[in-house]
């Protein structure tokens, strides 16, 4: 079950990575963007 679990997060990863390039977004960027939105 953990491996399988390894593997999805793995492939969202680079799904996300994908998306990001995609779109021109650096990943550190949308991750600060986040924490910043739940402080507020």
């Amino acid at each position: 079950m953990q491996q399988s679990h390894d593997e999805l997060t793995r492939s969202d990863f680079e799904t996300i990575n994908r998306i990001c390039d995609f779109l021109d977004i650096d990943l550190g960027d949308l991750l600060s963007f986040k924490k910043i939105r739940k402080n507020n």
